[in-house]
């Protein structure tokens, strides 16, 4: 990690320059920011929830393609089909979204035949990726600077330890869309979120929240070290004993067993040798001990959330009622899913409408479908059984009802009001007769 500034930055230090003699460009300063990452997310669970949650959301029902008016393109649809060679549509989106949860970037690996035809789209793990240098790329007569390889390595951690020769990356060509582009038999697509001067691996997203996810896992920590390694004593007692060795051992143990317990919680005790004086009674400072530093875990969890950008409403609940936490739950789901779901959800499906359209098939975009959260029958029902009269016709703009036993009745007690019977037909105005 490389930290500048005048109040200093934990963002990770990418060089373009050669390290080592090594081809690819670091991720942080000894290249193992994304298993930095993957350990802190595995170690914090506000964080945790925050990527299982967003991988849900940006994988939605599966991706559709569509022309420019707004048509579903079956043929399209068929040709991805085809493309999942190793793993279906749902597991093809789960990995890739999972690594993209991360805030790390999506990469998948794109497939050729021998006459350069695209015969499947893999998910190549992000986190066993590194990026080789710009050069120039001519991409139809057009010069531009381009990554134009990929290193992947099973095990960076190893590799950068010992250079073992079984993890050693291996170079993937990257893969340039373009009529007069090369076709490489295997080639990668990474996308990234922009960061200005950082063209390589853009930036972590969730970049203010990792020392407060640091923070989260340290105080778990410590609570488990204060559990297993007993209490620190609060009280220090000395009293006189007179005897030899083995007599002072056992007195020791009597004291211990009678006065602190097993865990030898809350008092210190030791020996002053002999005489009548008084024990010596010290009674020592407060000090942090197990669950004294949740408060500080549980505003960290606040932190992380609000850096992610997943509302803490989808995550725990509040103590407000049930109908209001409803409304503000949908309307929060409503932009989540606009300013946080949608972007990242183009990281995936733009380079495969870029696809699409090479291969021979006019995409105009591709859209995954949003995940359905809710079940309107069990929301109606919801909204039945915590809604009184009164609140229903205040939320239509109706004043309350002047009976206020009626009013605080729930909807789902309310009998519904049964339609007047109707009147009867008289045989000689009946015109079917």
């Amino acid at each position: 990690m490389a930290f500048s500034g005048p109040v200093g930055s934990i963002a990770p230090d990418v060089k373009e320059g050669v390290v080592n003699g090594d081809e690819f460009i670091y991720h942080g300063r000894n290249n193992l920011f994304p298993e930095a990452v993957l350990s802190l997310v595995d170690n914090c669970a506000p964080l945790q929830s925050c990527v299982s949650l967003a991988q849900q959301f940006i994988a939605g029902h599966g991706i559709r393609f569509y022309d420019e008016e707004g048509n579903e393109i079956a043929e399209a649809q068929a040709k991805f089909q085809e493309w999942m060679k190793d793993a279906s549509e749902e597991e093809f989106l789960h990995r890739v979204t999972y690594d993209l949860a991360h805030g790390l970037g999506a990469s998948m690996q794109v497939r050729r035949s021998a006459t350069g035809d695209v015969v499947a789209l893999d998910h190549l793990d992000r986190f066993g990726l590194r990026s080789g240098k710009m050069k120039n790329a001519k991409v139809n007569g057009v010069t531009t600077k381009k990554v134009l390889e990929y290193y992947w390595s099973s095990d960076w951690p190893a590799y950068m330890r010992n250079r073992s020769v079984e993890n050693e990356p291996r170079m993937i060509p990257a893969y340039i869309f373009g009529e007069s582009a090369p076709k490489y038999p295997i080639a990668a697509i990474f996308n990234c979120d922009y960061r200005p001067r950082e063209p390589y691996y853009g930036r972590l997203f969730w970049m203010g929240a990792y020392i407060a996810a640091q923070t989260w896992t340290r105080i778990d920590l410590y609570n488990r070290t204060q559990i297993d390694t007993g209490f620190a004593p609060k009280v220090i007692m000395g009293t006189r004993f007179e005897g030899d060795e083995k007599q002072q051992a056992k007195y020791q143990d009597d004291f211990e067993a009678a006065f602190q317990g097993s865990a030898g919680a809350g008092l210190f005790h030791f020996l002053m040798g002999t005489g009548e004086d008084a024990p010596f009674v010290h009674e020592m400072g407060e000090s942090s001990h197990a669950g004294q530093l949740d408060e500080i875990r549980n505003a960290s969890a606040e932190v992380i959330y609000d850096a992610y950008g997943i509302p803490s409403l989808l995550l725990h609940d509040r103590e407000a009622g049930l109908t209001s936490q409803e409304r503000a739950i949908a309307m929060r789901l409503q932009q989540f899913q606009r300013t946080f779901v949608e972007p990242r959800q183009k990281m995936i499906t733009q380079p495969i409408a870029q696809l699409m359209n090479e291969a021979g098939i006019e995409v105009w975009e591709a859209k995954i479908q949003p995940l359905n959260i809710f079940d309107p029958v069990q929301s109606e029902a919801v909204i039945m059984a915590s809604t009184t009269v009164d609140e229903a016709r205040v939320q239509r703009g109706q004043a309350e009802l002047e009976d206020t036993e009626a009013g605080n009745q729930l909807l789902s007690l309310v009998k519904p009001i049964a339609p007047p019977p109707a009147a009867p037909i008289d045989p000689k105005q009946d015109p079917i007769k």
